[in-house]
This record gives structure tokens, C-alpha cells and sequence, in this order.
């Protein structure tokens, strides 16, 4: 009695080869049998295992690549974590050995180093490009009351010297900018200066951009918060968001 194939569930009746492979006389698959290679003929009931395409292998290679890239990421974050940490731990006990003076007790020095000022991280900034000013306005205004600082300009040419000025955390724009410079030549720009390699870049916009993947695959953005009634303080808990994911 024959042995089905697996993929398209054709009879498959030959004896396998030295090597425990069988051909499908249907799809033409190759099939590694369970038997041993002592196995002259294919037995019923001979469980068989297709063999992976080298598409299929190279898949599943670039998979395992990318989830072991992103552990590496996600372990680099930490390590930067607790360097940063250590540098002012460091800076902490350096500024209590210059405090600490010769018969002083530990509580004494304690007590002089608790009013130094504290050391603090930088506060992530962003840059509004838009157009309208009435859409530019309420954004700035929502940022503001959120306490994120922010700039804003109204076309590509000055986001790029803003940009250039002080570079920003995150880039708010319009994909449909006004003037010679269009909202894509503003994002090709940024993405092929090195030094900005690292800047988001969130749409919010009146143009038709269906998810967060047609905004990185179709236009090279990071993310998409779409224009509308209100949406000005939907963008801003999206911003916070992206400077709680960064380290």
C-alpha cells in the first residue's frame, strides 16, 4: 500500500534512496522517510518529512537574524542604561570626596552634597513642519501644554535649517507641504544626511496613508497620527510615546 505525500497528497510508492529521500511522482517534492537507509522499500504507514526549499531555509535564517539583532538592540539599550547610571554614580561620589574633609562623618558630607545641583538628562525636543498655520498652531499649542519642547516651521527648506541649527528628537510633518520642496523630498533629505540617521519622523497629515507600515514602506516615515478634528493631542501622546521607547 502506497504512502501519501504530504504536500499534494499523491501516492508515493518508490523505495527511497541511499540516503532515505523520496521523490512525489505528483509535485515532484523531496521527502526524507523516517526508515533507515536499509529500508528497501517504502513500508505503509512510513511517516515522511519534506524537505525545506532553500527559499524556505534562507527564510527562516533571515527570521532567526532579525530576532537575535533586535535582543542585541534591546541588550544594548540596557548596557547604556547602566553605563549611564554608573557615570553618575561616579559623579556623585566624586563630588562627596571633593566635599569630604578631615574629620568630617559621612552624614556631614551627605548633608552638604543633597543642595548640588542634580546632574540631568537632556529633554527631548521635536520640530512641527507645516504649512498651515492653523494646523502648525495647535499642534505647538498641545505640545506645550504637555511641557515637550518644540519648534515649528512652515516649509521643508527652513525644517532643514532648523534641523541643521539643532537637530530635533522627532520631526512632526505635513506629507503634503507647500512650496518647492515637497513633503518626500523633506523626508529624503533627512534620511540620506548620516548625522540625522536617527531622527523620527511621524506624518500627521490630511493624505491618505492607511497604517504606521504604509508610513515607513511608501514614504519612509515612522509613524502616521492622521489629520483631523482633535488630532493634535492624539499626536502628542504618540510623541511621548516614542521618547519613552528611545533609551
Amino acid at each position: 500500500m502506497n504512502v501519501k505525500c504530504p504536500s499534494c497528497g499523491a501516492a508515493v510508492g518508490a523505495a527511497p534512496d541511499a540516503q532515505g529521500r523520496v521523490i512525489c511522482p505528483g509535485c515532484g517534492a523531496r521527502m526524507m522517510s523516517a526508515a533507515t537507509s536499509l529500508t528497501s522499500t517504502l513500508l505503509p504507514g512510513t511517516p515522511l518529512r519534506k524537505i525545506p526549499t532553500p527559499a524556505e531555509v534562507l527564510a527562516a535564517r533571515e527570521e532567526a537574524l532579525g530576532s537575535l539583532m533586535a535582543e542585541v538592540r534591546a541588550i544594548r539599550q540596557v548596557q547604556e542604561e547602566v553605563l549611564r547610571l554608573q557615570r553618575e554614580a561616579l559623579e556623585i561620589l566624586n563630588g562627596l570626596a571633593k566635599r569630604a574633609e578631615p574629620g568630617m562623618s559621612f552624614d556631614d558630607v551627605l548633608s552638604g552634597f543633597k543642595d548640588a545641583p542634580k546632574t540631568r538628562r537632556r529633554q527631548k525636543t521635536t520640530l512641527v513642519v507645516d504649512h498651515e498655520a492653523e494646523g502648525r498652531e495647535a499642534v505647538v499649542a498641545a505640545l506645550n501644554e504637555a511641557n515637550v519642547p518644540v519648534r515649528a516651521v512652515a516649509s521643508g527648506s527652513e525644517a532643514l535649517a532648523a534641523i541643521a541649527e539643532a537637530k530635533p528628537d522627532i520631526v512632526v510633518m505635513d506629507l503634503a507641504l507647500a512650496g518647492a520642496m515637497t513633503g518626500k523630498d523633506l523626508i529624503n533629505a533627512i534620511r540620506a544626511t548620516m548625522e540625522w540617521a536617527d531622527v523620527r519622523i511621524v506624518l500627521h497629515t490630511a493624505v491618505p496613508v492607511l497604517s504606521a507600515y504604509e508610513a515607513r514602506t511608501s514614504h519612509g516615515a515612522d509613524d502616521i497620527v492622521p489629520k483631523a478634528a482633535g488630532s493634535a493631542r492624539v499626536l502628542v501622546h504618540r510623541i511621548i510615546q516614542l521618547f519613552q521607547e528611545e533609551p
